[in-house]
């Protein structure tokens, strides 16, 4: 008579690694969606920082070429919507490093979208791009 050696894993051993798996993936997948929430979060505040500089630049260039402090009138000339390189967004202000990418909005003349979903104003009489 052959005995047979038992090989491979039994249905509920197979039922209860698929279950491990799935515990694992329900407690790691939304850490890792959160890290992409901060990482968007962290893009924005570099562009956020570029352009609130690039705006006190143009202000402080106005002072000594003109004598006369002025804001820049718009940011850009873009259409509303996604910052694209058919689109480039703050273009008055970074002049060779406008926005084409990153998930940018235009939303109005001087109202934009972050990638956070943030959206930001720009005042042209006070220079402020805020919230």
């Amino acid at each position: 008579m052959k005995k047979h050696s038992k090989t491979g894993l039994t249905r509920l051993e197979i039922s209860a690694l698929v279950i491990i798996i799935i515990l694992a993936a329900a407690v790691v997948i939304p850490k890792f969606c959160s890290l992409s929430e901060e990482a968007q979060r962290a893009y924005e505040k570099q562009d956020l920082s570029r352009i609130r500089i690039a705006i006190s630049n143009y202000y402080i260039d106005s002072m000594l070429k003109n004598r006369t402090p002025l804001c820049p009138e718009t940011l850009d000339s873009a259409n509303i919507g996604y910052a694209s390189s058919d689109n480039p967004l703050f273009t008055n202000v970074l002049i060779n490093n406008a926005v084409k990418a990153g998930g940018w909005r235009k939303l109005g003349s001087t109202a934009y979208e972050g990638c956070s979903g943030t959206k930001y104003t720009y005042s042209p009489g006070t220079c402020y791009f805020n919230e």
